[in-house]
């Protein structure tokens, strides 16, 4: 038999649970739903039970910012796939799809501070530098050759010549940056059409030409979906000795 009191706590849990699940989070301003998260025996039943029954994740940067729901690794439901992916960001081949997640990592680099493995006090990034430095990787990778890139790929489990050919591929159209619907066919339009979808799935701003981080990115993606022995050995392949170049020198012809 149910305790009275059991009950009561498992029905704040699935208020917590119904009500988060269609808004996506749950802000310090709602208060009712937010202290019901503090409640510890409410949290218990969160954790121990409906994540792991309903296979999501409630993630917080700390208890007094907002509070998301992510699907788990083990959601195939809710996860995107690459197909899903490819289709929600208006990209051909999984190529394409690789070179926009890369070109993600290199921007996420640009706001990480490895020696504290959290995100840096850095408030923005330009487009053109974003670009630029993509354009720098890219330009080193292109550098090593066929084998060393090979090899790198396996280590890292990244396709990078897939990557590499499709950068490779497309014209950089500088002079319509600040209009990316002009320029869907090139690098700058790969990267705009990737910008714009993360903007509408609350993990980024783009305001003209700056490119800047929400809360929900430094939660989801370097909090959670990241693992730290992960995350590091992507970023620390990127501050590697073949990318020595600094990111404010000239990365390369625009």
């Amino acid at each position: 038999m149910i305790s009275n009191e059991n009950k009561r706590i498992f029905a704040k849990a699935l208020e917590f649970y119904e009500s988060i699940k269609i808004k996506g989070k749950v802000e310090p301003s709602e208060r009712h739903l937010f202290n019901l998260y503090k409640d510890g025996e409410v949290r218990e039943v969160l954790e121990d039970v409906i994540e792991v029954q309903t296979k999501v994740k409630f993630v917080q940067l700390d208890p007094s910012q907002t509070i998301y729901i992510i699907p788990s690794f083990d959601n195939e439901y809710h996860q995107y796939n690459n197909k899903e992916l490819r289709e929600l960001w208006s990209l051909k081949d999984n190529a394409e799809l690789y070179a926009g997640q890369f070109s993600m990592l290199i921007l996420l680099s640009m706001f990480y501070n490895s020696s504290t493995q959290r995100l840096s006090d850095r408030t923005s990034v330009s487009l053109g530098e974003f670009s630029k430095s993509i354009n720098h990787y890219m330009s080193k990778l292109n550098e090593l050759g066929d084998k060393a890139v090979e090899q790198y790929s396996e280590e890292l489990e990244l396709d990078l010549k897939s990557i590499l050919d499709v950068w490779n591929n497309r014209a950089l159209v500088v002079e319509t940056a600040k209009s990316p619907d002009k320029a869907p066919s090139g690098k700058i339009g790969l990267i705009n059409r990737i910008l714009r979808n993360l903007e509408k799935e609350d993990l980024l701003l783009q305001i003209g030409d700056e490119i800047k981080l929400t809360p929900k990115m430094d939660a989801l993606i370097i909090r959670y979906y990241f693992n730290d022995s992960r995350r590091e050995q992507l970023f620390k392949f990127l501050n590697s000795s073949i990318f020595s170049m600094k990111r404010d020198d000239n990365y390369g012809n625009d």
